[in-house]
C-alpha cells in the first residue's frame, strides 16, 4: 500500500546527512514542494527546473528565484553540501544519465550527499488522475527506470558511492530511492 507521503522518509534520511544550515541544490524542483520544505528546515537552497512554467510556480511559492536550466547548464563556483535530485534525473535519457550524475557529483563538496529516485523497472505506472493527453503522464512513461543493480553499474565509474537505497510502492508505481555520497 502506498505511503501518504512517500517522500517524507527520503527527506529525513537526506537531512540526516547534511550539516545544519547546509547549502543545498535542488535539481528539478518542479512546483517547489521540496524547495519550500527544505527552506523551512533552515537550509539555504538553490533550485532550478528545466521548465519555465514550473520554475515560475516554485519561485512564487518559495519567495526566491529559481533558475531555468538543465543539469548540464548549471555551474557553480561554490560546491554544495547536498543535492536533492528527485525530479531531474528520471527524465533524462538512459544514455545521458551517467554524464548528468558526473556533472552533479562535480557540484558537490567531498562527502556531500546526493539523493535521487527512479521508477523501478518492475513497477507498473499508475496514472493518478491523468488523461490520455496529459503530458506529465507521457513524460513519466518515458522516464529512465532503474533497480539497485542498474544504479550500482551506473555509478561504478563515478566519484559517487551508494550509501543506502530502498524501494517503495507509491501512488504512481514502485520507486527506487538512493542516497549517494561523493567520494
Amino acid at each position: 500500500m502506498p505511503s501518504a507521503d512517500p517522500w517524507s522518509a527520503a527527506r529525513q534520511s537526506f537531512l540526516a546527512l547534511l550539516p545544519p544550515g547546509a547549502h543545498l541544490l535542488e535539481a528539478g524542483c518542479d512546483e517547489g514542494d521540496d524547495l519550500c520544505f527544505f527552506r523551512q528546515q533552515g537550509l539555504v537552497v538553490t533550485a532550478f527546473d528545466a521548465r519555465l512554467a514550473q520554475a515560475r510556480i516554485a519561485s512564487r511559492r518559495s519567495g526566491q528565484p529559481v533558475r531555468v536550466c538543465s543539469i548540464e547548464q548549471l555551474h557553480s563556483v561554490v560546491p554544495y553540501d547536498g543535492i536533492w535530485a528527485r525530479g531531474a534525473l528520471p527524465a533524462i535519457a538512459p544514455d545521458e544519465l551517467s554524464d548528468a550524475l558526473a556533472h552533479l557529483a562535480g557540484l558537490l563538496k567531498p562527502a556531500g550527499a546526493l539523493y535521487c529516485a527512479f521508477p523501478h523497472p518492475s513497477g507498473q505506472f499508475a496514472a493518478t488522475g491523468s488523461t490520455s493527453g496529459d503530458t506529465a503522464a507521457e513524460v513519466h512513461l518515458c522516464q529512465t527506470r532503474l533497480d539497485e543493480d542498474g544504479l550500482r553499474q551506473l555509478i561504478a565509474p563515478l566519484p559517487l558511492q551508494l550509501q543506502r537505497c530502498w524501494e517503495c510502492e507509491q501512488a504512481d508505481g514502485r520507486w527506487l530511492h538512493a542516497l549517494l555520497i561523493r567520494a
